[in-house]
């Protein structure tokens, strides 16, 4: 059985800015078939953080470099199912509780039901662990 990963945004920035390659270490994790999926609106969030001038030099190279490595992996991008990324991913995780998610943020971690959602999280600085 192939276990689908969706990546959030903010964890996708976290891995690039701490060279943590998320596809190995995923695999590492759960040592079985996976599909790497990212929502369109996770897609447009860091195209979005790559424009604003408003953001530091250094936050716009994360998210341009988050980008070429979704490209150069060739991660699933999945229509969204809500108006943000937020409310697709909690939308996922209903609709799809045995699969998983990849996120560090706290708040989006409280409004997915997490006794039957399962977590890629931050285990030290450089790796993954399930949660």
């Amino acid at each position: 059985m192939v276990i689908q990963v969706l990546l959030d945004t903010n964890f996708l920035i976290y891995c690039t800015e701490n060279k943590i390659d998320y596809v190995e270490e995923i695999d590492r994790i759960l040592k079985q078939g996976n599909e790497l999926l990212v929502l369109d609106q996770v897609i447009n969030e860091l195209k979005d953080i790559s424009n604003r001038k408003q953001d530091s030099f250094k936050n716009r190279q994360k998210a341009e470099l988050s980008l070429k490595i979704l490209e150069a992996n060739k991660i699933k991008i999945i229509p969204s199912k809500a108006n943000n990324a937020d409310d697709s991913i909690v939308y996922f995780s209903k609709k799809n509780p045995n699969n998983i998610v990849a996120t560090l943020d706290k708040n989006l971690k409280k409004r997915i039901n997490k006794e039957k959602t399962r977590f890629i999280v931050l285990n030290g600085k450089k790796s993954l662990s399930l949660q």
